[in-house]
């Protein structure tokens, strides 16, 4: 039995995709006062945030990202969509006793609007990017692990991604994939046919992916709902 459950964040708890989009055309409308054409952002949602400015031509990437890029999310946030089964899963996980953490590569400073309220009181821990190396890297899963005090044979971990499945079978965790996330079904289908694919974290450091995921049925689209604005004074989830 499974006596931890560890969630990523965009593409399995909530869909963000839109809100991503959003956030990138205003920076770098903001940067060329103009438009830039749709099928450019799009193919940049899902890729790390500077690297996806770098791509898009923004001078100093990085500098854009650290003055720009919070309050262009935060604005674009109405756009972002909770999976409301996967909600119920992580509340009625919690209420049998299972405990929750999630594992992310979004900043701790975001999270007060990311997370769902209800998932942020059942969450008993949350890994972010500034506590551990970032997927493909196992590190801030076994990090959860250990502050939830329970073994990588004990626990699940739910990605959506490659990096997700390559961050779990290094940690050792049982992990599953979703099909609803940012992964392509092409993508998938790739990976089936093949035992494994090497990926490359930050660090330079090679991980493989299993391939053999489990894909729950995508969500019904009208079952999504609105993460609401945060509270005035309301601060990031520790």
């Amino acid at each position: 039995m499974n006596t931890a459950v560890l969630f990523d964040l965009d593409g399995v708890i909530i869909d963000s995709r839109a809100a991503i989009r959003e956030a990138l055309h205003t920076i770098t409308f903001r940067v060329f006062g103009r438009d830039i054409q749709p099928h450019l952002l799009d193919a940049q949602v899902g890729v790390p945030p500077v690297q996806a400015l770098c791509q898009l031509g923004v001078p100093d990437p990085e500098d854009a990202y650290e003055r720009m890029f919070d309050a262009a999310l935060l604005d674009a946030a109405h756009h972002i969509r909770v999976i409301p089964a996967v909600v119920a899963g992580i509340t009625a996980l919690a209420q049998s006793g299972v405990k929750i953490g999630i594992v992310t590569t979004q900043a701790r400073r975001r999270l007060y609007f990311l997370v769902p309220p209800v998932v942020g009181m059942v969450a008993s821990v949350v890994i972010a990017w500034e506590d551990a190396e970032p997927k493909p890297a196992p590190d801030g899963i076994t990090l959860a692990c250990s502050r939830l005090g329970v073994a990588a044979q004990s626990a699940l971990f739910v990605g959506d991604t490659v990096t997700d499945l390559a961050a779990g079978r290094a940690a050792g965790v049982k992990t599953v994939s979703v099909a609803w996330g940012f992964t392509d079904s092409d993508v998938w289908r790739g990976q089936a046919q093949r035992s494994c694919s090497t990926i490359h974290g930050r660090s330079g450091q090679s991980y493989s992916s299993s391939c053999r995921t489990l894909r729950p049925e995508h969500p019904s689209p009208d079952a999504a709902t609105t993460v609401r604005a945060p509270l005035p004074g309301c601060g990031p989830l520790s």
